[in-house]
């Protein structure tokens, strides 16, 4: 029947421009900018104000993408090397005799600005998001990796743990390392480290509190009804944290028995 083949053709084709739309270009840390043209930026908390907002340059976007492009690769210790897997290890290790968390925080300060009487606070807030977004970027690589290996269907090669947990071969994740970060090297540490029982141990436990704390927010502390309202009617992007998402919103805040300060 000469049709069936078209439409399995067409079927393949939608699946494969739906793959593409789902696939997310990485965000680059962008050019080093003048200082004319770098937006200022002031620490609210762990929070940013950017005067003027640019949606293409927040800096907790730049701040992922420069700990990615300037990941180290591996720190020396006295039983030799071993993956880069927090931003203390930023700080011992070094490139061209520039300790690698100052080279990353000298490139975010080619991108933005600020005033000095705000400087120590916004150094203090970069110290502490820096934290965050090294984690993140880790996780997200062995995600993309894991992602990799079972695309369309596919098994890689696996191995079962003393719980009958099934998990991707360290080889089989080598085998998928991204063109666009770190050495061959620097990957195999990682992916050493991701299978080792320690790392599965700590994996398990993050996916078990996960599941079970499924209804709270990502802070990890349940809101309650309010506190869940709130989240979803507050605005978000650039300086306009905390301000709700319309009028309407406030007044119905208020009628329910609650006072924005």
């Amino acid at each position: 029947m000469p049709s069936a083949p078209r439409e399995n053709n067409r079927a393949s084709s939608n699946e494969q421009a739906q793959d593409k739309k789902k696939t997310r270009s990485r965000t680059d840390s962008g050019e080093r900018l003048k200082e004319a043209d770098r937006p200022t930026i002031k620490a609210v908390g762990n929070h940013w104000e950017v005067h003027p907002y640019r949606g293409s340059c927040k800096p907790p976007t730049v701040m992922g993408a420069l700990v990615r492009e300037m990941y180290p690769d591996f720190v020396e210790t006295e039983n030799g090397k071993r993956p880069v897997r927090s931003w203390e290890d930023y700080k011992r290790t070094s490139t061209h005799n520039v300790l690698d968390d100052r080279g990353v925080i000298s490139e975010f300060w080619w991108r933005f600005k600020c005033l000095p009487e705000d400087r120590a606070d916004a150094e203090e807030t970069l110290e502490q998001n820096f934290k965050t977004r090294v984690s993140n970027m880790l996780s997200e690589e062995k995600q993309a990796a894991t992602k990799k290996l079972y695309a369309s269907g596919k098994v890689p090669p696996e191995e079962v743990d003393a719980h009958d947990n099934l998990w991707p071969t360290k080889e089989a994740l080598i085998s998928v390392k991204p063109k666009d970060f770190t050495t061959a090297e620097g990957w195999r540490l990682l992916c050493e480290h991701w299978s080792s029982e320690a790392f599965r141990k700590m994996s398990l436990r993050g996916k078990n509190n996960r599941q079970a704390n499924g209804d709270e927010l990502t802070t990890g502390v349940d809101p309650g009804l309010t506190g869940a309202w709130l989240h979803t009617h507050e605005l978000r992007p650039g300086n306009n944290d905390g301000l709700m998402c319309s009028q309407s919103a406030s007044e119905k805040w208020v009628t329910i028995g609650f006072f924005l300060s």
